[in-house]
């Protein structure tokens, strides 16, 4: 839900107060220096950079403001990979907490101050988001840098992060306001959840040495030091993660057990995956792996890329939002912010493709949707940035054609040519030179040895394509859309294929005026090349790809019947120039991400689901080993696949992830199948 945003003013040094805290976000005398000495040279960053081995280094920081301890940091992180090139260190990860973010104009009035910084500072403010509750992700220098920044209550939200993330944070920035002026963030729950978080060894630094603090420290795992504070400050905090708090191995099972994800089986760092599927799911996953530099073998079952669902020429891009702040239709508006951000780093980078930041405008098209759209601009679930309501005349400046009727406009939102999108993804995952896409590779069938048949490293996974060939490989992410349910450990999963037909119409001179794209049942796109695409079908259960003249009349006539009283749409005329392409869908209409499960051995792991025991009591999940799905984006995929591929990435490469951890119970695939034992039904829904 959206959130308040800070109040500040600027003092006589040009230095950002919070007028709310009664406090300064950075030192008066110079907040960059004060940056550097207190929590990189106390943290002992980037000396710990030289002997580090792992591919990823991991900061947390308690309270983000304007951004400087990352700015500085991400600096300092460049200048050592240009230094080092050959390190094994690649990735920096920083998650950081905000209950009150900084509005976009003041950051960007706070962040002249660092002209040193112009650069890095212009990224942040560039994809700073919307101040929507929950995790936002922004990548930095071709994804080597990631910034998990959890807008929120920080003693709310670390409860909700990935049971994933237990024993991961290398190094802590304890910011935020003082606690005299700020006790509702230095809370006994805070202390405990940053002991739970912390890596062997983790270090902290914080400005303060206020005795909660170095109590609450001390009594969660940490040794704890006074040293020379920066400037006017007498003293400062800083120490080590020494040992396992006695309550965090108990805790970190709790919530876990149906839901844990588990990341590649493998002794070794991850260094290949196969990707099976060349639509937006399979392309997204692609390029999350090589910006993690992992070389990726995609297979793509025509001679073409983007044949199937993801193959259309235009296609609505925003996010489905509820009257209330739920958990799908948060996903969806994470989803569409980090879709943007990545759409638009790749065409700053040259790989082209058509697109429209129109907006979106939702008709009212009958008195229950004008009564719903009425309530959600009424609850303010969402900023006004992202969602507003406009009256007929509004809708109608916005739309430039006569409709009769107003709805909800998205400013943000747009359409996209998803097949030129798709391509233009494979474009930035081949430049890495670690991608290899292969053609004409339709798979039948895919086995891997039993455990104890396993060769010492580790058993490969054997898959057979319909040319007769086949293929080993480590790792596989499944991301192959509607026929996943035709391949042996997907198809106990319940999932449904949807026919979805879109038409092809030739535009008017009044219909060629419209200027954003118009929702109702169905959707029109403005005149691309003198024609609309208008749709769509949704016809389940169907898998058949010719055109049909009978979907073609109804999307038409579902467009005439929500806009009545526009002479305009009675002009459009049938074309016979469709496409229909076939969707996968959930019943639950979320999507699938994560570990493939091993349906039969998770039958009898919680048989006793229903008897809700203690979580300890239940064992964690039996998967397929190093097998992983991302599919049933349903027709949502232009603003889901990028997020949820980057989330299943970082689950493979034990990265943190930027979804809560309800969030990805929801998008788990073995859900029906727990909701099935717990409700003691027979067969998956």
């Amino acid at each position: 839900m959206p959130i308040q945003t800070a109040e500040i003013q600027f003092n006589d040094k040009g230095t950002p107060v919070s007028t709310a805290f009664d406090d300064v976000y950075f030192s008066n005398d110079n907040g960059l220096q004060e940056t550097e000495y207190v929590f990189l040279q106390n943290n002992h960053l980037p000396e710990r950079w030289i002997n580090w081995q792992q591919a990823t280094f991991i900061v947390a920081e308690t309270g983000f403001g304007t951004g400087l301890n990352f700015l500085v940091l991400i600096k300092r992180f460049n200048e050592f990979r240009l230094q080092n090139p050959e390190h094994p260190l690649r990735q920096l990860h920083f998650i950081s907490f905000e209950k009150y973010p900084v509005a976009r104009e003041d950051l960007q009035r706070a962040l002249l101050a660092w002209p040193s910084l112009a650069e890095e500072s212009e990224r942040l403010i560039e994809q700073y988001p919307l101040a929507i509750e929950g995790c936002h992700r922004l990548t930095f220098n071709a994804g080597s840098i990631h910034l998990d920044l959890w807008l929120g209550d920080v003693n709310e939200l670390m409860p909700a992060l990935p049971h994933s993330l237990t024993d991961s944070v290398h190094a802590w920035f304890l910011d935020g306001f003082a606690p005299s002026k700020n006790p509702d963030m230095w809370q006994d729950s805070l202390f405990h959840f940053l002991g739970k978080y912390s890596a062997p060894d983790a270090t902290f630094a914080t400005f303060t040495a206020a005795g909660i603090v170095k109590r609450g420290l001390k009594d969660n795992g940490f040794s704890v030091e006074k040293c020379k504070g920066y400037g006017r400050k007498r003293e400062m905090l800083r120490g080590v993660y020494t040992g396992i708090n006695e309550n965090k191995a108990l805790d970190s099972k709790k919530g876990i057990g149906f839901w844990h994800r588990h990341a590649a089986d493998s002794s070794q760092p991850v260094t290949e995956v196969t990707v099976v599927g060349a639509g937006l799911a399979g392309l997204n996953c692609a390029l999350s792996l090589v910006q993690k530099g992992i070389k990726v073998d995609l297979y793509c079952a025509d001679n073409e890329l983007a044949t199937g669902a993801s193959g259309n020429i235009q296609g609505g891009f925003y996010p489905h939002l509820t009257v209330d702040f739920t958990r799908p239709s948060q996903l969806y508006s994470q989803c569409f912010l980090f879709a943007k951000q990545r759409y638009q780093w790749l065409q700053q980078q040259g790989y082209e493709f058509q697109q429209e930041n129109c907006g979106v405008l939702l008709l009212g098209f009958n008195h229950k949707q004008e009564e719903r759209q009425g309530k959600l601009s009424e609850r303010g679930a969402w900023p006004e940035e992202l969602v507003r309501q406009v009256n007929m005349q509004e809708a109608e400046s916005i739309a430039n054609v006569s409709l009769g009727r107003g709805g909800l406009f998205l400013p943000q939102a747009g359409w996209i040519n998803p097949k030129q999108l798709v391509q233009a993804l494979a474009k930035a995952a081949e430049a890495t030179g670690k991608l290899n896409i292969h053609y004409n590779k339709r798979l039948l069938s895919l086995t891997q040895p039993a455990p104890e048949k396993a060769p010492p490293n580790g058993s490969q996974w054997h898959l057979q394509w319909h040319d007769n060939s086949e293929t080993a490989a480590p790792i596989v992410i499944l991301a192959t859309g509607h026929e996943s349910a035709h391949l042996a450990p997907l198809n106990d999963i319940p999932m449904q294929a949807v026919r979805g037909q879109v038409e092809t119409i030739k535009a008017t001179e009044q219909s060629n005026k419209l200027s954003t794209v118009l929702c109702h049942k169905g959707y029109m796109t403005p005149a691309l090349d003198g024609t609309h695409a208008l749709g769509a079908t949704f016809t389940k259960n169907d898998t058949h790809t010719e055109f049909r003249t009978e979907d073609e009349t109804f999307n038409l006539s579902m467009l005439k019947k929500s806009l009545p009283e526009a002479a305009w749409v009675d002009e459009l005329a049938p074309q016979q120039q469709g496409r229909a392409g076939i969707r996968c869908s959930t019943f639950d209409h979320l999507p699938l991400m994560g570990n493939v499960p091993d349906i039969a051995k998770q039958s009898q792991q919680y048989q006793d689901a229903y008897k809700a025991l203690p979580a300890h009591r239940y064992p964690l999940p039996e998967d397929h080993r190093n097998l992983y799905v991302l599919t049933g984006l349903g027709s949502r995929g232009l603003c889901t696949a990028p997020l949820l591929a980057e989330a299943l990435v970082c689950q493979i490469t034990g990265n943190p992830l930027p979804l809560s951890q309800d969030q990805l119970n929801a998008l788990n695939p073995n859900r029906f199948l727990i909701k099935q034992l717990v409700r003691r039904e027979k067969g998956l829904k």
